[in-house]
């Protein structure tokens, strides 16, 4: 229970004139901090990776610290966005125990057939049944209600957004970026051997190439359908991130409102580090899988229809064969339980055979990897096992980069450079090396607020979700690993970031509406387009001019 001194502070700052001005100051430090970051207002035209702390520096991480307290005192009360109220599941067909069983018998068949005669297309068509029986048998037998149509306004907007995307994503696609890192030629030439030998094993790790043949697989494939080419190599990175923005508006639509939704898929369209790793391959396929998964999430636990949670798993699964930095979302949802069990263990009770629906779908989508991983958990490993900070290797060139050599030292280092890419770290991966921070200013300004604005309803499980999102990936694929920040790594975490600069956005717009001026939020929502519209166009600039000349010696 609050005390009367908590109720009553909390009720004055309940006013909306006091907490406008708190998130105007918010807005007004945030923007003097990246300022003293990079001595940049609106763009990132100059190289700020000089590794160098300056003073500085500390008194813009004071402003950055400061903004998100104060935007987190604006938000101190529960908001309405977060607290829209969830569906109790449906009840469980029969017919769901059935197509659950038939999907665990072909999935057991799948790994002892797989265990005993290795890959072969019986296998493989035997997992590609198994999904299927669950999938399209949970879609054609278990009761779905009905749900209001989305507006026509929002589809037209979202699909203007994606038409956009594509167009940044595919325009020149064989010569922007005008280098691109030996990886991906190398996977390019294992996946041409492959293709030679008459090799489409999807099961298991490819040692020439350093993946999971799956990741092997599924870029022979593009040169299999696309052309033997650069073309082939890298078109199933630009489709998957152009698919990612639509699906990133249905999870915001989900999470919290339309207009969320569509300022995340705004931010995201236009963020160059998503337009370059949809261009050349590491990291943007399984961020796509990563979004659809917190999106059926979002949508089974708001519709409580059981059809979702299995799809869910299915995309998490799946996910997990595209690129290694898709392993971090059953980690997210690992969190997310635990934060039910701490916060809402109704929630869990509620959903017990959907979180198994969950489990179910994610073995599945897997499939016969399960088996290989359980039997040479060290190959699938793979490159997981060279970086991490503890290998010795890692542990001594780190020392020697940062010139310290306590832990406490070398961990502030490591948090510093994963955190502070927001706002002035660039990727030390050979696959961008952009010297620059992660997002634009106006980006990395609304996180702030947004971050604050999460944290103060982190009770909630969806700021929740978006919390851990960014923050699970920032330690597992920065803190803890080799020479961050790592952008191919962090890559997935780009959704989760658009969504809470989309919160901090749309936190400033319903303040301004609680105030009662409505023609303020509609003079504020136009100068929030215009705002996006041109950090969009100098963020598309400032990448053409990096990458379309950027080729050297590797």
């Amino acid at each position: 229970m609050s005390s009367p001194q908590t109720v009553l502070v909390q009720q004055r700052l309940a006013s909306p004139v006091v907490r406008l001005s708190l998130l105007v100051a918010a807005l007004i430090l945030a923007f003097t901090g990246q300022f003293l970051f990079t001595g940049e207002w609106f763009t990132h035209r100059m190289d700020s990776n000089n590794w160098e702390w300056l003073p500085a520096h500390s008194l813009a991480l004071g402003c950055m610290l400061a903004a998100l307290a104060l935007a987190a005192l604006s938000a101190w009360l529960p908001r309405i966005a977060w607290s829209g109220a969830m569906r109790a599941p449906t009840t469980l067909p029969r017919s769901v125990l059935g197509e659950a069983g038939a999907a665990i018998g072909l999935s057991l068949l799948t790994s002892i057939l797989y265990l005993m005669f290795d890959d072969r297309g019986s296998v493989r068509l035997l997992w590609v049944t198994s999904v299927l029986v669950l999938s399209v048998g949970l879609a054609l037998t278990t009761p779905r209600m009905h749900h209001p149509r989305v507006p026509m306004r929002e589809l037209v907007a979202i699909g203007m957004l994606t038409l956009i995307a594509g167009g940044l994503r595919f325009w020149q696609l064989t010569s922007i970026p005008d280098q691109l890192d030996n990886d991906v030629f190398w996977i390019g030439m294992v996946a041409r051997e492959q293709i030679a030998a008459g090799n489409e094993n999807w099961i298991g790790y490819s040692i020439p190439a350093g993946h999971l043949q799956s990741y092997v697989q599924f870029h022979a494939w593009g040169l299999r359908l696309f052309g033997d080419n650069r073309l082939g190599l890298v078109i199933n990175a630009a489709i998957a991130g152009t698919l990612t923005i639509p699906v990133l508006y249905a999870l915001g639509r989900e999470l919290i409102s339309a207009r969320i939704g569509l300022i995340a898929a705004a931010l995201l369209t236009f963020s160059y580090t998503h337009i370059h790793f949809s261009r050349t391959m590491f990291g943007v396929s399984p961020t796509l899988f990563a979004t659809l998964t917190f999106w059926l999430i979002a949508r089974g636990l708001r519709r409580g229809e059981v059809l979702w949670f299995a799809l869910s798993g299915l995309s998490a699964g799946i996910g997990l064969l595209v690129y290694d930095s898709g392993r971090v979302v059953p980690v997210i949802t690992l969190a997310i339980l635990g934060w039910c069990l701490i916060w809402d263990r109704q929630l869990v009770a509620r959903h017990r055979a959907n979180l198994g629906l969950f489990a179910l779908g994610l073995v599945i989508g897997f499939g016969p990897n399960l088996a290989f991983m359980l039997r040479d958990f060290s190959l699938f490993q793979g490159r997981a096992s060279d970086v991490p900070l503890w290998s010795p290797q890692v542990w001594e060139h780190q020392t020697r980069a940062y010139g310290v050599t306590s832990v406490v030292d070398v961990l502030r280092n490591q948090v510093a450079r994963a955190f502070l890419t927001f706002y002035l770290y660039g990727d030390r991966s050979p696959q961008f090396a952009f010297p620059r921070p992660v997002i634009m200013p106006l980006t990395a300004v609304l996180l702030t607020v947004g971050v604050g604005a999460a944290l103060a309803a982190i009770r909630h499980i969806r700021p929740f979700l978006l919390i851990a999102w960014v923050l699970l990936t920032l330690i597992l694929g920065g803190v803890i690993t080799y020479d961050p920040p790592f952008w191919p790594h962090l890559v997935i975490a780009l959704p989760a970031i658009m969504l809470l600069a989309a919160y901090g956005a749309d936190t400033v717009l319903s303040t301004l509406a609680d105030l009662g001026m409505a023609r303020s939020v509609q003079v504020g929502q136009w100068i929030l387009a215009g705002a996006l519209l041109l950090s969009g166009m100098e963020s598309w600039q400032i990448y053409q001019d990096y990458t379309s000349n950027n080729a050297g010696p590797r």
